[in-house]
């Protein structure tokens, strides 16, 4: 059976043959019971082995829109699709350093520590800022991945309202708002291809998000590369865009929650 033979394939660690003969296997079977799983297993060789989203994107799509009944392949897609590229990983075990563009890390330098709980599978994001030596604030929010969205909240504040800082499709020219009380914010994809280079290093096809909230004259940007997460903030006005705080170190080792 045509099937096997592509799960063969890549069990051997032929991807691109194993890929054309789950394609193959969809082309010529599209009402089989195993097609959403070949075409799940497609894009995820591409995904995982590969590591070329842009050819596994169509794979997941595809399985959404032909069999939006079929589970776990809808599923499994559904959050492939999301996660691929990952802009905002949201895994137990990660770090990262940001530091004050201007000096360096001199005058404010923060640092953030992740894990997920295991009952309720959201992300604690905990940290401390510093200045200089001294610590001087403390770091905590809450993340969700929810209905192709990343959900950000504010831990131990007084409300436990959830404000949508990613959304899906990560392309250029997506808008959307997110409101706190009469608060609102609008973000916006200004580009999902910029490259940008941090006191980390050099990072290839960021997302660039424009975040403003009504009626102030300026606003923010964050850059966010995938697998690592945020690695600049600049603050933008009309016709101008200064660097705030950067990237300076990670690690994307991961833990078991």
């Amino acid at each position: 059976m045509a099937f096997w033979q592509a799960q063969t394939l890549e069990k051997q660690g032929r991807w691109l043959e194993a890929i054309q003969a789950y394609d193959s296997f969809y082309q010529k079977y599209p009402e089989h019971v195993r097609t959403p799983q070949a075409l799940y297993q497609a894009g995820r060789i591409y995904m995982s082995s590969l590591g070329l989203c842009e050819k596994a994107s169509p794979f997941f799509e595809r399985t959404i829109r032909l069999f939006p009944q079929k589970q776990p392949w809808v599923q499994l897609s559904r959050e492939a699709l999301f996660q691929c590229p990952d802009y905002f990983p949201l895994d137990s075990g990660m770090k990262w350093v940001y530091v004050d563009s201007q000096t360096g890390g001199r005058n404010m330098r923060q640092e953030v520590e992740s894990w997920v709980e295991s009952k309720t599978l959201r992300t604690m994001l905990k940290g401390q800022y510093y200045a200089g030596k001294k610590r001087f604030k403390e770091y905590a929010k809450e993340y969700r991945r929810e209905d192709w969205e990343v959900r950000e909240s504010d831990v131990g504040g007084k409300s436990n309202i959830y404000r949508v800082i990613l959304k899906y499709p990560f392309k250029s020219g997506m808008e959307w708002v997110a409101r706190s009380g009469s608060r609102e914010t609008h973000y916006k994809v200004i580009e999902d291809h910029v490259e940008v280079e941090v006191r980390a290093g050099k990072f290839a096809h960021c997302l660039k998000i424009k975040e403003q909230v009504t009626g102030y004259p300026s606003w923010k940007y964050d850059y966010y590369a995938p697998g690592v997460g945020r690695v600049l903030t600049t603050v933008g006005g009309p016709n101008y865009e200064h660097r705030n705080t950067e990237l300076l170190s990670y690690s994307v080792s991961k833990v078991q929650s």
